[in-house]
Formats: structure tokens, C-alpha cells, sequence
């Protein structure tokens, strides 16, 4: 299923955007995780993780469609926001093999543990 890989296949997207790399890059890693960070990762860091799944199937039509959430995690709030910038400049809108469009439906922001957060929400619909 399309839908359970979709993950890999966003990681796989933000991996082409050489700035973003760079900007969390630490050694040889690059720190872009599923779900939650390894625990000794550094800031900054970005996490992604599937949020939820609608299938819609239609007559004529059988996609899916699966909302993903992204954390971009700094101990600086500009450089959080430069990093959003980056993740949202290069998925808004990206079509791949298996992604018809990906379309960012909500972006906030929030102060935790000593740690500036952006979130965005995509819609990433799949292709048939």
C-alpha cells in the first residue's frame, strides 16, 4: 500500500532540497526522522509522521489521500522558520511517481521545553 510508505517517499522529497540538507546536517547525517528524533540527535532536527489516511473512492476514481504532519524543531526561532521555509517550498505542490499533489493545509507554531516548534500539515494525494 502506497499510503504506508508515503513517509519515505516525503523523506525522499526533502532529501533533494541540497539548503535543507545542509541545514540539518550533522556528520554524515542527516537529521530528518520518522515519528520521534534519536535521542542524541542536536538541534535543529525535523520530524515527520503519518497523521491519517481517507481513501476516495469514487466511480471513476480510486485515490487516496493521506495527511502528514512536520515538526522543525530549533533552539532558534529564526532559524526554525527559515528551515519551514525550505520543507514548505519544496513540497508544496511536488508531484512524484506515487504523489499526485501535495498541498500544505496548516502551519503553527509553539514553544516547547526550551525548543521552538513549526509545524505544517500536508494533504498528499495519491495517485491511482
Amino acid at each position: 500500500m502506497k499510503n504506508i510508505d508515503i513517509g519515505a517517499e516525503i523523506r525522499a522529497i526533502l532529501m533533494t532540497n541540497e539548503n535543507l540538507v545542509d541545514a540539518l546536517k550533522q556528520g554524515e547525517v542527516t537529521k530528518i526522522y520518522p515519528i520521534i528524533a534519536d535521542s542524541e540527535t542536536t538541534f535543529p532536527f525535523l520530524i515527520y509522521r503519518r497523521q491519517s489516511y481517507t481513501p476516495q473512492p469514487t466511480k471513476d476514481y480510486s485515490g487516496e489521500k493521506v495527511n502528514i504532519d512536520i515538526y522543525v524543531c530549533s533552539q532558534r526561532y529564526g532559524e526554525s522558520i527559515d528551515i519551514m521555509n525550505m520543507v514548505s517550498n519544496t513540497l508544496n505542490g511536488k508531484e512524484t511517481e506515487v504523489i499526485e499533489e501535495i498541498e500544505i493545509t496548516n502551519m503553527y507554531e509553539d514553544f516547547i521545553y526550551d525548543t521552538y516548534v513549526q509545524y505544517a500539515s500536508l494533504e498528499v494525494t495519491l495517485k491511482d
